[in-house]
């Protein structure tokens, strides 16, 4: 347990006082710390990926302002690109892009 002194209803001792701080701390750290972390991680990741495919002769596709999913010319690529899906189970008016 973490904050052992509440339920025995007394002050901490310092050593309970310090466990609870360092544990909270880095709680708190962690928090912020991993969101930015994972955004650093991901872009490394798309930035290996579009130097791969690039090598290989594909086109990214970002820079197109009339861009459409369903339009795209063989060779290219899109990162982040919003795809409509149907679910099955639903009728939706995407569904008219998954024939």
């Amino acid at each position: 347990d973490l904050f052992t002194w509440l339920d025995r209803e007394s002050a901490p001792d310092d050593r309970e006082r310090g466990r609870a701080i360092a544990v909270v701390a880095d709680r708190l750290t962690g928090s912020i710390v991993n969101p930015l972390l994972r955004l650093g991680q991901e872009q490394h990741q798309l930035d290996a990926l579009r130097a791969w495919l690039l090598a290989r002769g594909y086109r990214d596709a970002a820079g197109e302002d009339d861009f459409t999913f369903d339009a795209m010319e063989p060779g290219t690529f899109r990162f982040r690109a919003n795809v409509p899906a149907a679910n099955p189970t639903i009728a939706t008016s995407t569904s008219r892009w998954m024939r």
